[in-house]
């Protein structure tokens, strides 16, 4: 039915088993909606009203702690933006919208410190102004952008040193958590380097530098501290960084903290690197993650380093073919041919066309073949060309749906198929 049914048909996969009256809602107006004789777009307005009683009434202004995290994230997200923030938002009930746009209105009064009674995060936390309440603010997805927004346009250093002192002693909880981690980022961004240095303390007090830059967020705060922090405050991060470049930068988060270093580093850091990769061309380029890291090496740093490490990377047949076929290693082929010296690119390219079969055969490896000239790829460059759908062979694969001569009438005639 249009973009209105869409959005029916993709609230319940955010919605776990708890708190369910929104799944079930949803899915009665789908099953109405599919046997009522009544128009598509009446039953779509019916559904929508549905779902906005059942959004109005889960919503709230506090949060509750019985809710399922999937509809929890879904009405967060609802309440977060204002009534022009998504293009499907426009679709619920205007009673609906103005609730919402009543949400976040309370939020801004919050951050101007207003009473609890006047501020729509009051009953969550209980004092509505952030002075005080900082830390339990920052776990909130909503109160989190808050606490962002008052350092930000903080009067002075002072004050927003004021925000930040009470978040001491909380900096391993805020890497683990969703919402708060950005206010550390922000913190790191905003204040002095000398106030953010109990960031780095907590760190490393406990020796858990490797851990939080192997951290789905925590790789985060030590990339923010890589980069806005001077190098004299940041050494014995870095330092501890570097005695495991190997393991590190095969790690799914850990190799986000090996580029972040190669960009904002130091020469020396570059070169440590750099060292650790020239060690053991093949295990970083075959990981895929660690593929990654020589991309970066062939990205950030100098011209005899790209080409001195480009040039291992086709002595070794297999590793370019590798790379290729990877995520994070496909878009480093063209650095690696940018970097090497003609007859060298000439072997390069010859060994990609000896395995044009392997590359179609890959969804990055096909983006590869596209990307080499139209001479280095031949006759396998007409392959990456969608054939017509009357010159597909009998029983071929179409859309994701099986075309054959028994069902091409059902394609032609789509209602036949819905109707069965």
């Amino acid at each position: 039915f249009g973009s209105r049914a869409q959005l029916c048909q993709i609230c319940p996969a955010w919605i776990s088993s708890e708190g369910s009256s929104l799944r079930c809602l949803l899915s009665s107006s789908r099953s109405s909606m599919a046997t009522a004789s009544l128009p598509s777009t009446t039953m779509m307005t019916v559904a929508s009203e549905r779902l906005g009683a059942a959004v109005e009434g889960d919503l709230g202004f506090a949060r509750q702690a019985a809710i399922g995290t999937p509809l929890r994230a879904f009405l967060e997200r609802l309440s977060s933006v204002n009534g022009e923030g998504c293009p499907w938002q426009g679709y619920l009930p205007a009673k609906c919208r103005a609730s919402l746009l009543h949400r976040e209105a309370s939020l801004q009064s919050s951050a101007a410190g207003l009473p609890a009674g006047q501020s729509g995060l009051g009953g969550a936390f209980g004092d509505g102004s952030i002075k005080g309440n900082v830390w339990n603010f920052s776990r909130d997805a909503a109160g989190c952008r808050l606490v962002q927004r008052a350092i930000e346009e903080a009067e002075s250093d002072a004050h927003r040193e004021a925000l930040a002192a009470e978040l001491h002693g909380h900096v391993w909880e805020a890497l683990q958590c969703p919402h708060a981690n950005h206010v550390m980022q922000k913190c790191v961004f905003a204040l002095r380097p000398e106030a953010t240095q109990f960031i780095i303390d907590e760190l490393s007090a406990r020796g858990g530098v490797l851990q939080a830059a192997r951290h789905k967020y925590g790789c985060r705060i030590v990339q923010r501290l890589i980069e806005f922090l001077p190098w004299s405050q940041t050494r014995g991060l870095v330092e501890c960084l570097l005695q495991e470049v190997s393991t590190i930068s095969r790690h799914a988060y850990g190799n986000y903290v090996m580029q972040n270093l190669l960009q904002h580093g130091t020469q020396e850091q570059r070169d440590c690197i750099l060292r650790a990769v020239e060690e053991d061309v093949r295990g970083f380029a075959e990981d895929p993650y660690g593929a990654a890291v020589v991309g970066g090496v062939l990205l950030h740093g100098g011209a005899a380093a790209r080409c001195k490490l480009a040039a291992a990377l086709v002595e070794d047949d297999g590793l370019l073919l590798s790379m290729a076929c990877t995520r994070l290693g496909y878009s480093s082929i063209e650095r690696v041919l940018e970097a090497l010296h003609p007859e060298a690119r000439q072997e390069a390219l010859r060994q990609l066309r000896s395995q044009a079969d392997t590359l179609l055969a890959s969804r990055f490896g096909r983006q590869v073949l596209e990307s080499l000239p139209l001479e280095a790829v031949g006759t396998q460059r007409q392959q990456l060309q969608p054939q017509p759908q009357h010159l597909q062979q009998q029983g071929s694969v179409c859309n994701d749906f099986a075309f054959s001569t028994d069902n091409a009438a059902a394609l032609v005639a789509p209602s036949t198929v819905w109707q069965a």
